[in-house]
């Protein structure tokens, strides 16, 4: 069974095995983590991958749900204006959506023990919206093990993500879940000049909902595969530096096998060895 059929088998989405499961293969993991921490790794690294086909998953009923209420509605307001119905489908959809994404979340925070050490952090989930984790990192930098520009370029990441859409994210996630649910979820009647009528999609928080979700999934995707690369490069910190190269290369380190493989741009290079980085 070659290595293309085992990958297809576990997961179909090309752009997640690529950012994820090749971007570590090409990283080395095997070199980086000895092999009860490799063990640790991969068992919660599988079920990342899970989350976050789940998240597609949601996203991909969405848009064909949604097309299909709008479709219905647009026939139905045609006979009788006053006729509307609430898209109950789409709030499922949604709401297991928010869920999966913050779940991935929680999974991605459990790659940090086998990466840096049982002690780095003292939460086993994103806790307060990654502070938590920054406040074990910012410990971390007292341990000379590890060098604190990686250290710093991982609490970066998680403040610029967390103020970019992390935490909107888990506040709609937490409002859906503990406070109030999705309601008045319809395809309403616009009537345009030609007398001919349309409708407008439901919104969630004043966003376009398919795009909102679009969006998410996309930033969360990145995140993850940043977010485990530069846990990496802490712990290779002392003899390498973490690098982000051209989709090209990607292809190149796999042989040009792996069509996926484009999407690990990020390898190392040595610390005493000046390369300049791809844009």
């Amino acid at each position: 069974m070659t290595k293309r059929t085992i990958l297809n088998k576990l997961w179909r989405d090309q752009e997640i095995i690529g950012k994820i499961y090749c971007q570590i293969l090409r990283l080395n993991i095997g070199g980086c983590l000895n092999e009860s921490e490799k063990e640790t790794f991969f068992k919660h690294l599988k079920s990342l991958m899970h989350k976050l086909h789940a998240i597609k998953y949601h996203l991909a009923n969405y848009r064909k749900i949604e097309k299909e209420f709008q479709f219905g509605a647009i026939e139905a307001i045609q006979i009788n204006q006053n006729e509307v119905k609430e898209a109950f489908e789409l709030i499922f959809e949604l709401e297991a959506f928010f869920f999966q994404i913050k779940s991935s979340l929680d999974i991605l925070t459990k790659l940090i023990p086998p990466i840096l050490g049982n002690d780095c952090i003292s939460t086993r989930t994103y806790k307060n919206k990654g502070d938590s984790i920054i406040k074990g990192l910012n410990q971390l930098k007292n341990n000379k093990s590890f060098e604190s520009k990686e250290i710093e370029d991982m609490i970066n990441l998680i403040r610029q993500d967390k103020d970019h859409w992390i935490q909107a994210t888990i506040d709609w996630r937490d409002e859906l879940s503990h406070y109030e649910g999705v309601k008045d979820f319809y395809f309403l009647p616009k009537k345009h000049k030609t007398k001919l009528y349309t409708v407008g999609k439901p919104e969630f928080k004043g966003r376009d909902v398919l795009q909102t979700m679009e969006m998410i999934s996309q930033n969360n995707l990145n995140y993850s595969q940043e977010f485990i690369s530069i846990a990496l490069s802490i712990r290779m910190s002392k003899v390498f530096k973490l690098m982000r190269g051209s989709e090209e290369d990607a292809m190149k380190s796999f042989d040009n096998e792996l069509p996926y493989a484009k999407y690990a741009v990020y390898y190392w290079t040595f610390k005493n060895h000046p390369v300049k980085e791809q844009t």
